[in-house]
């Protein structure tokens, strides 16, 4: 999808469950675009279970360079 689109402005993409995975994010990310993803909790063995992730809440600043 994000290939597909040429958007005349930014877009920030809105995921879901389910449609987190790295190529997503590095697609998005390539296209210049900010993303949010709903993922599953930390301990569901989702994508977030690889991260070394605090257990209280929590946010991460991601700086483009």
């Amino acid at each position: 999808m994000v290939d597909r689109l040429d958007l005349p402005c930014k877009a920030i993409y809105i995921l879901d469950r389910g449609y987190e995975g790295y190529n997503t994010m590095t697609h998005i990310e390539e296209s210049g675009n900010n993303y949010l993803i709903r993922v599953k909790d930390i301990n569901s063995g989702g994508i977030l279970s690889g991260y070394d992730l605090p257990d209280s809440e929590f946010d991460i600043i991601v700086n483009q360079l």
